[in-house]
């Protein structure tokens, strides 16, 4: 089946060490992106305020995330076994000075097909996948690597928080009806890295596990489109449509960018309370930070519409995010209440000693008395 239109984002959330550095990497140019009056409106319309401040800052009118963006100075390829696929931009945002994110938006170059896309979607969550890039062969994650080399981010960085990329792919159909039985298997095959018709196959998962896969984290909204919502990945597959404002990729790539922010949030936390000891004041200073967060976010909506509302609820199930999240509450809990049941016990244990001192006082000098 051909494509009449496609996208592959590839999303990927990072410890940061410091402020990122305002550079411009080697065969790239930085964009400066004006939003659309009218655009800007509907997203201030359409969006919760933290959202806005960490996916839209130059929309948000509060402080938020920074954003930059790169296009490649000449057209720019890599290949995938015999596939090239063509980079068509890169993201960077610094959302405080411990966590960033790059997304690096991909397209076929060639072979726009079905079939195609779902060996390459399949391909580039894995990092150890080997890419060609001007000749020389190098693992994915190396390039990604030396593209990040002048914000000084390495590789190790770019899976801190797990050992697969995220990737949003948006499949549209060069079709206009597509046979209801046929509509779930090419989609959860599109999801999860196996090869177009591979449900058929003898390897390929049981039918019900499939169907329990798409009952729970699937998005049957249209008639025209579906999506499922997995752990690392989020895929559309649409019959042919027009998208004239790009929604799918300046909107709603954004709530799949937001999710696996708050899911880096929750794990960076966890990571830092690994490092902190009981007795560390320290420790107070990340409740704080952490409670600021929780105040600002909404764990349920994230819009005032509908749509954006139904992303983001799969996106938060397939994920675990809220799980994460939760898991990060409880151990952040635990830790300040045996860091306040240490400091009430070191200081009844000085009162103790201050009170032992004074009666020795009082004694040494009750003849003066």
């Amino acid at each position: 089946m051909q494509l009449a239109d496609h996208f592959l984002a590839l999303v990927i959330p990072f410890p940061l060490t410091a402020p990122l550095p305002d550079a411009v990497p080697t065969g790239w140019k930085k964009e400066t992106e004006q939003p659309d009056p009218a655009f800007a409106t509907h997203l201030k319309q359409k969006y919760y305020a933290h959202f806005l401040a960490s996916m839209h800052p130059g929309i948000s009118a509060a402080p938020g995330a920074t954003v930059h963006r790169y296009a490649p100075a000449e057209p720019r390829s890599l290949t995938i076994g015999t596939i090239a696929i063509a980079v068509h931009s890169m993201e960077l945002r610094a959302f405080d000075q411990s966590l960033g994110m790059v997304t690096v938006l991909l397209r076929l170059q060639a072979d726009k097909s079905m079939d195609v896309l779902d060996r390459v979607a399949g391909a580039v969550r894995d990092p150890l996948t080997s890419v060609m890039v001007d000749g020389v062969a190098k693992s994915f994650i190396d390039h990604l690597a030396a593209l990040l080399s002048p914000w000084s981010i390495p590789a190790d960085r770019l899976v801190a928080f797990g050992p697969n990329f995220k990737v949003f792919v948006n499949a549209v159909l060069d079709l206009d009806a597509l046979e209801d039985p046929a509509w779930d298997d090419h989609l959860f095959e599109l999801a999860t890295g196996l090869p177009h018709g591979g449900m058929k196959e003898t390897y390929a998962p049981t039918t019900d596990y499939r169907a329990a896969q798409v009952q729970e984290l699937g998005i049957k909204l249209f008639r025209n489109w579906r999506a499922l919502a997995l752990f690392d990945t989020f895929t559309r597959l649409a019959l042919r449509s027009d998208d004239l404002h790009k929604s799918w990729e300046k909107d709603y790539l954004c709530i799949f960018q937001y999710v696996h922010l708050l899911r880096a949030h929750s794990l960076a936390l966890s990571s830092r309370l690994g490092s902190l000891s009981l007795n560390d004041v320290a420790l107070l200073d990340q409740r704080d930070r952490w409670m600021e967060l929780r105040n600002d976010v909404d764990l349920t909506f994230v819009s005032y519409k509908w749509l954006p509302n139904e992303l983001f609820s799969r996106m938060v199930k397939g994920t675990n995010t809220l799980h994460e999240i939760q898991r990060a509450d409880e151990r952040l809990e635990r830790m300040v209440q045996r860091f306040k049941e240490r400091r009430a016990r070191n200081l009844t244990r000085v009162g103790l000693v201050l009170l032992g001192l004074i009666v020795v006082v009082v004694f040494a000098f009750s003849d003066l008395f």
